[in-house]
């Protein structure tokens, strides 16, 4: 994929206009910047001792109400976060991306603030002054290394394509698939996102395609990591420590998952992501087994989903889309059922391309031609309701006369 990784992140973490949730440390920054205001709401509902509560935060007063003014960027990024919409205005988007840049902005001016107070009026304890730059660069280093605040002020949410438009995805010739060409539907799950890290499977699901048809053969195994993971990637797939302990190790499964795969079309989406552990997987067998590429052709949805969207759209958003994401149950994140959901994506992702190729392929040439069945095909076989089957239609028909309405199947 892009250089943007959804790989780590489950359903869950999207919202309903498929932008990643907003990160923890983006509400604790705002939490930090407006407490002006949240202790000035505290001392108005304390009507008894209002400037009790609002010294139970700031020591001095005079530094409440030079608080409310480094809250007003806070305020500012909170009125940005409510307008965030596929159709928001241009200055909500371009605000939002720059959204990093306000709250570290606030939060220092928010410290300085409190420096001036310390240096000049005096209206500080240094231990004080310590604690809110402590706070001040907590806060600032988090924002910076938070991986799902970074993507997300840079993807932001688009609408999806109107569908009775007729937009449809199309593939170029490179990615062109055979009719009878066999294709094979993969998904990985991990211990984390960089095998150079020594991160690796834990979940291979393939499911096997031909003639855009699910053929019912599959590959699904879970495999034993060799050590802990953290409950933050347990959280993603579900699948934890005491569960995977039994599993077997790749190099157990790793000539099945090979005979599988080989020589067939890998349909995978954020293919790097996947490729990359595979191979790194064959490599720690020290088996000289070529890399994924070099037994299998890749196509990777993620890319075409960029040329033709004009931004790489996650696998949700794709189900969304083509109005599949019903058809299978993704409470966890699963390699198998990503597959399986992956398989229906991409039969609507090609719809328009198989026309062409079955066009192409027309022996008259002309795509606009009737095509008409010879009078000497076989007839189709009728197969008559059974007795039984007929009686209990019957009696079904009398139950719903029962409840009051006028079956019209007998007439």
């Amino acid at each position: 994929m892009s250089k943007h990784n959804y790989s780590a992140y489950s359903v869950q973490d999207f919202d309903n206009f498929d932008c990643l949730k907003i990160s923890k440390w983006v509400y604790l920054a705002l939490i930090f910047i407006l407490r002006g205001y949240v202790v000035w709401l505290m001392s108005v509902t304390n009507m008894k001792d209002r400037v009790g509560i609002i010294q139970w935060i700031y020591p001095e007063t005079s530094l409440f109400y030079l608080s409310l003014g480094s809250g007003a960027l806070g305020i500012f990024i909170v009125l940005v976060l409510s307008l965030r919409r596929p159709n928001a205005k241009g200055w909500v988007k371009k605000s939002w991306r720059h959204g990093k840049g306000i709250l570290t902005f606030a939060l220092l001016f928010d410290l300085m603030i409190c420096s001036v107070g310390f240096f000049y009026w005096h209206l500080l304890s240094l231990t004080w002054l310590i604690t809110q730059t402590i706070i001040v660069g907590a806060l600032i280093i988090m924002l910076n290394l938070s991986k799902k605040f970074t993507i997300n002020i840079i993807e932001f949410p688009e609408p999806l394509p109107d569908p009775k438009k007729g937009d449809e995805i199309t593939m170029n010739n490179e990615q062109a698939v055979q009719q009878d060409e066999r294709l094979i539907i993969l998904d990985t799950e991990t211990t984390g996102i960089n095998p150079r890290e020594g991160h690796r499977i834990v979940e291979v699901g393939c499911v096997e395609m031909i003639n855009r048809q699910l053929t019912g053969r599959s590959f699904h195994v879970y495999i034993n990591p060799l050590f802990e993971m953290d409950q933050e990637v347990i959280n993603i797939h579900g699948l934890t420590n005491e569960f995977l302990r039994d599993k077997p190790l790749f190099s157990q499964v790793a000539d099945d998952f090979i005979e599988f795969i080989k020589g067939a079309r890998l349909v995978i989406h954020n293919a790097k992501f996947d490729i990359g552990f595979m191979d790194n997987e064959f490599a720690l067998l020290k088996r000289n087994i070529p890399n994924t590429r070099d037994m299998c052709t890749v196509i990777d949805t993620l890319h075409v989903s960029k040329d033709e969207f004009g931004s790489p759209k996650t696998l949700d958003y794709l189900a969304r889309y083509y109005r599949v994401d019903k058809l299978v149950d993704r409470t966890y994140h699963g390699a198998l059922i990503d597959a399986q959901l992956l398989a229906f994506v991409y039969v609507e992702m090609t719809r328009k391309q198989s026309v062409l190729n079955l066009s192409a392929g027309s022996e008259s040439g002309d795509s606009n031609a009737i095509r008409r069945l010879p009078a000497q095909r076989t007839k189709l076989k009728v197969i008559q309701a059974s007795a039984d089957e007929l009686i209990k239609h019957s009696e079904r028909l009398a139950i719903v006369a029962e409840k009051g309405s006028e079956p019209i199947w007998p007439k």
